[in-house]
This record gives structure tokens, C-alpha cells and sequence, in this order.
């Protein structure tokens, strides 16, 4: 009786070892899940991100290509407008041979203006263009940062859940572990009370080996719950260290571009240990305001320990100036912190000086010449010279020959 007992106690410690056995397989497979499931999250919100980065480079090449079109076009229309005048100026050369010298002049004015104006009217739209194209870039810009911080608080918010969502089922099966090791251990105690007293030492430690099979898978689950906390929240915390960190943020200079009648003015803010690293530059008429700076650090810490830290930024900013400028008479200065650049803009117009009365003969050799870059085409309502070369209107003077030389942009 007393050995069937025993056995009878012994194959009900088995059972209870054998349950929390499977207990703890159990929550061992359902925190791999709750793993697989915030690895899920995490990927689903990196593809979110790249998507949004690609639609916007896609973005901003289709308006590069765009603004390259626009530019093309309103190029072209200058061209058309300086080919139409020159045209012009060929059907007016026999009237103004036969008119005589005042209407020569005259004729020659008008069409300086002419050209003036179109040129002027070409850099005007261009200017123009060019605002529009920057504005636009500004708006992808702050439409791409609005969405990736969306979708950084979509991530948190979805990192936050799976995380409630493992705490709420961690303590489900935690108060359901504990209910059935209960109920066990009602049972045990029941058969306790109907078997003999030298059966008691093995119950107990029966007892005493299910409780630390249970605190273990406790222990366990908790530090596997601590480990998934902390990799969500360094990975949520990535994107916030980022933009704090200061290496990554933009200079700024406090640049200002002013103008005068007869030159543009740039300031900016630059510290006095750094003035020998910055540098002005004139290229696609816009002024270049360039630099760097770097800052090499070591510290000697105890038993032989050297600490070495190198850091290197290079900064540009551009501002498009609205004529041109002489790049060879720039003038830069300091005023303490202040950095203080003077352009001079070039004489693009003057008017020609009073002449004298010539003949009309001398006006076919002292004539001077277009620029080569605008073609000419020979037309029959154009003079030609005896030796075959076409004759065309053209400016006098000093002034008008500087801006004959010059080709048109």
C-alpha cells in the first residue's frame, strides 16, 4: 500500500515537471514571435522611408529637367529676337544710304535700344525662372521632412503597441502559470494528507523543484522582455541623436546680398580664427561664398592612454546676382566678425559720343562687326559689298564696340 502510494506521488511530480516544462517552451515560442513581429515592424518602416526618399529624388530630377527646358526656351527666344532685328537692320541699310548720316544715327540708336532691351528682358525671365525653381526645390524639401517625421511617429507609435500588446500577454500566461501551478499544488497537498508521513521529505522537495523551475522561466522571460525594450529604444532614438547632434546641421553664415548703383555687397558672419579658410568666387553670375574648417584634439589619459578626435566641415553658399560683375576688381574685407565683399558691376551700356559728319562711302570700311557667335544669313533685301561681304548695320564708338564684343547669354 505504502509503495504504490509512493509511486503514485512520484508519477504526479513527473506530471508537474513535465507541465511547466511545456509551460516554458511555450512562452519561450511566443516571445520569439513577439520578436519576429517588432523585426517585421522595424523593416516595414525602413521601406516606408527609402520609398519616400526615392519618390522625392525622382521628384527633383523631373523638376531639373524641367527648369533645363524652360532656360533652353527662353534662350532660343532671345536668339529669334536678336536674328528677327538684324534682319530689320538689312531691309533699313539702302533707305538709310540714301537718307544720309542724321537718319544713319538715328537708326543706329534704335536699334542699340532694341538690343539693350531684349537682352535685359532675356535676364529678367531667367532671373525670374530661377526663383521659381528654388522655391519649388524649398517645398519638396519640407514635403519630404513632414513625411519622414510621419512616418518616424508611426514607427514609435507601432513599436510602442507591440510592446503593450507582449506586457498584456506576458502577464496572461504569467497569472495562468500560476493558477495551474495552484491548482497543482492543491492536489499535491490533497494526496499529501492521504499518504504516510515518510513520504512528506519527498513532496517537498517535488514542490521545491516545480516553484524554481517556474521563478527560472519567470527570471528568463523578464530579461528576454528587458532585451527587446532596450533594441526598440536605441533604434527610436536613432533619428532625434541624429538631428541634435551638431556635426550634422547646417552653418549658418548670415549672409546678406545687397545692391548699390554701381556694385553688389555681401556680408556674412565669419569668426576670426577661421578668415583664412574662406574664399569668394564669381562663376554662372552667381557669387560663391566658400570654406572650411577642422579641429584636431588628443588627450592623455592615466597608464599610457591617448585620446584622438579629428573633425573636418566644408560649407558653400550661392546667391544669383542679377548682372554682371568684374570678378577681377572684387574687394573683400573684416569689420571685427563682420566679412564684407564689394563687386563692381560691369558697364554693360553708354551712349556713344557726338560724331562728326562723315560720308557714306567711309561707312562700309568703318564699320564694326557683330559678334561671330550670331550667324548672319544672306538674304536679297541685304546689301552686299563688292568683294561679296555682307553689309550690315553696326554700332560706333567705344562703348557700343565693348558690348559687340561681347556674346550674347
Amino acid at each position: 500500500m505504502s509503495v504504490s502510494s509512493s509511486d503514485g506521488v512520484y508519477q504526479a511530480a513527473k506530471v508537474a515537471t513535465r507541465a511547466a516544462t511545456q509551460a516554458e517552451k511555450e512562452a519561450e515560442a511566443r516571445i520569439l514571435d513577439a520578436r519576429r513581429r517588432a523585426r517585421e515592424a522595424e523593416l516595414q518602416a525602413e521601406d516606408r522611408i527609402q520609398a519616400a526618399k526615392d519618390r522625392y529624388e525622382k521628384e527633383n530630377d523631373h523638376e531639373r529637367v524641367r527648369q533645363a527646358t524652360s532656360l533652353e526656351s527662353v534662350r532660343k527666344k532671345g536668339y529669334d529676337s536678336v536674328r528677327s532685328s538684324q534682319k530689320e537692320v538689312s531691309k533699313a541699310l539702302t533707305q538709310v544710304e540714301e537718307q544720309g548720316k542724321d537718319q544713319l544715327e538715328d537708326r543706329q540708336e534704335h536699334y542699340r535700344n532694341l538690343l539693350y532691351q531684349t537682352e535685359k528682358h532675356g535676364r529678367d525671365q531667367a532671373n525670374e525662372i530661377e526663383i521659381k525653381n528654388h522655391q519649388l526645390q524649398e517645398h519638396l524639401i519640407r514635403s519630404g521632412r513632414e513625411e519622414t517625421e510621419s512616418l518616424q511617429r508611426q514607427n514609435a507609435e507601432r513599436t510602442a503597441q507591440l510592446r503593450n500588446e507582449t506586457e498584456e500577454r506576458f502577464v496572461k500566461e504569467k497569472e495562468l502559470a500560476d493558477q495551474k501551478r495552484e491548482a497543482e499544488s492543491q492536489r499535491h497537498l490533497a494526496r499529501q494528507e492521504a499518504t504516510e508521513e515518510r513520504h512528506q521529505q519527498l513532496f517537498d522537495r517535488t514542490v521545491a523543484a516545480s516553484r524554481e523551475v517556474l521563478n527560472n522561466l519567470r527570471l528568463r522571460a523578464a530579461r528576454q522582455l528587458v532585451e527587446i525594450r532596450d533594441d526598440s529604444s536605441r533604434k527610436l532614438n536613432a533619428f532625434s541623436e541624429r538631428n541634435e547632434d551638431p556635426f550634422y546641421q547646417h552653418i549658418d553664415l548670415q549672409t546678406k546680398l545687397s545692391e548699390t548703383s554701381d556694385a553688389f555687397v555681401l556680408t556674412a558672419k565669419i569668426p576670426e580664427h577661421e578668415r583664412q579658410h574662406v574664399s569668394v568666387s564669381v562663376r554662372n553670375q552667381q557669387v560663391i561664398l566658400s570654406g572650411h574648417r577642422r579641429n584636431d584634439d588628443v588627450q592623455s589619459l592615466e597608464s599610457g592612454q591617448e585620446r584622438r578626435t579629428s573633425a573636418y566641415q566644408a560649407y558653400s553658399e550661392s546667391h544669383p546676382l542679377s548682372q554682371d560683375v568684374d570678378a577681377r576688381e572684387i574687394r573683400k574685407r573684416f569689420d571685427g566678425d563682420l566679412l564684407i565683399v564689394e563687386l563692381p558691376k560691369k558697364n554693360t551700356y553708354s551712349r556713344q559720343p557726338h560724331q562728326p559728319k562723315r560720308d557714306v562711302a567711309k561707312l562700309r570700311a568703318d564699320r564694326p562687326r557683330f559678334p561671330d557667335n550670331l550667324p548672319i544669313k544672306e538674304t536679297a533685301e541685304a546689301p552686299m559689298a563688292p568683294d561679296g561681304t555682307l553689309l550690315a548695320i553696326q554700332p560706333t564708338g567705344a562703348g557700343s564696340q565693348s558690348r559687340a564684343d561681347k556674346p550674347l547669354t
